[in-house]
């Protein structure tokens, strides 16, 4: 289960992520040295702009524009300190507003909630689901830094 609210530990980075694109126009960019696995990934976090209010039928919020382009920045990170040999993450909406980022590699599930401003993190074992971390997501580079250890496991 992922941590939420005051169940999440913070990070020693109080810098909160955010991007400096525009929110009111989010184009994601396609860099063109990402594989094209993680090409698609990206191509995914733009297609939550499709979801409205109320999406889930429970009330859940719209995909905010800044919670896709940090999901995009993060990932975009990702993709270039992470081997070749972990796939992509499972991209999904979040009720909150967020993006959804999720990896399973080997045995272990790494799972990331962008929001507009900053964001939470789980690692656990997949098949006990016992958590080895939690936490916000800080600054970027460090949180990237961080969860590429777990990923390249």
């Amino acid at each position: 289960m992922a941590p939420t609210g005051s169940d999440v530990a913070t990070t020693p980075d109080a810098e909160v992520l955010h991007s400096t694109q525009d929110p009111r126009a989010f184009d994601p960019p396609r860099p063109a040295l990402l594989d094209p696995d993680y090409q698609r990934v990206v191509a995914e976090i733009s297609e939550l702009a499709r979801l409205r209010e109320n999406w889930d039928s429970y009330g859940a919020n719209p995909i905010d524009s800044q919670a896709r382009a940090n999901a995009v920045t993060l990932v975009t990170m990702v993709a270039t300190h992470v081997p070749k040999r972990v796939p992509p993450p499972i991209v999904g909406p979040s009720t909150a507003g967020g993006v959804v980022l999720r990896w399973e590699p080997r045995d272990l599930e790494v799972v990331v909630t962008v929001l507009s401003r900053g964001g939470e993190y789980y690692v656990a074992e997949r098949h006990t689901d016992r958590v080895l971390e939690e936490g916000e997501v800080g600054r970027p580079e460090a949180f990237v830094a961080r969860v590429s250890e777990f990923l390249a496991h």
